[in-house]
């Protein structure tokens, strides 16, 4: 059993959620915290690694955050760069707190006081999905809605391109834009044209080659009688995604 389990430590007196989707950032009850040690990028990198996966082994941490240092230096930078981390999310926290990150056999997960912005996101999007599947549109708007105003842009902004970063900005993009789009069919569909069109250009403001986005943004120009808006629309899409080769046949009749 890891140590921060034997110290008997007493719960928290406060509610902490990470936010990686768009500028890092650690608030405490809704209010947002100064943590200085999440101006190190291997402590941020850590931090949105672990919010990312919900639970990753130490040695698969070492490796991803340190993989030109051989196993012993990787996991000595490891445990200080855990270190920080631990002091960062305890920051604006009411008593001593157990630690922030659980260490269980190895595996790195948050404390039940510590939530992610990106795990309430894909709760969300999967509660929205489940919801259209069964036909509950208002329940698929209501969770849907919740997923786009948690996503405040990409994850962990402003962070080393690497290529596990890369890769999760690509995921959690998609699945915004998906919420996005599917926001915008239902509103489309129940007879809201304004509200389905900013959610449409949500969707090609973080996908410029998103078909299903300009399909609905041109429709529901045209639904509220924009017509010249919605060719123009149409024309945009079909320039974005001649560039990379698709022909947008969706597009020729919006």
């Amino acid at each position: 059993m890891a140590a921060d389990q034997q110290a008997g430590s007493r719960a928290p007196r406060g509610r902490v959620l990470v936010r990686v989707l768009g500028p890092l950032a650690v608030e405490v009850d809704g209010a947002q915290v100064p943590a200085l040690e999440l101006r190190r990028e291997r402590v941020r990198a850590l931090l949105g690694h672990i919010a990312a996966h919900t639970q990753v082994h130490r040695a698969q941490a070492a490796t991803t955050l340190w993989p030109d240092l051989a196993p012993e230096a990787a996991n000595a930078n490891l445990r200080v760069t855990l270190s920080y981390l631990q002091r960062a999310l305890k920051s604006g926290l009411v008593g001593e707190p157990e630690a922030a990150i659980r260490d269980v056999d190895g595996w790195l997960t948050f404390a039940a006081f510590v939530e992610s912005d990106a795990q309430r996101f894909d709760a969300c999007v999967d509660a929205g999905l489940r919801a259209e599947r069964v036909g509950r549109v208002d329940d698929a708007l209501d969770s849907y809605g919740m997923a786009i105003d948690l996503y405040r842009g990409d994850f962990l902004v402003g962070l080393t391109d690497a290529e596990w970063v890369a890769l999760a900005r690509l995921g959690y993009r998609a699945r915004f834009v998906k919420a996005a789009v599917r926001v915008a069919g239902l509103l489309a569909g129940s007879g809201d044209p304004e509200r389905a069109l900013r959610h449409a250009q949500r969707a090609v403001e973080a996908d410029r080659f998103c078909e299903d986005a300009y399909v609905v943004a041109a429709r529901a120009h045209r639904a509220l009688g924009n017509f010249g808006a919605a060719l123009a629309v149409a024309d945009v899409g079909h320039a974005a995604l001649a560039e990379i080769g698709i022909d947008a046949t969706a597009l020729r009749d919006p």
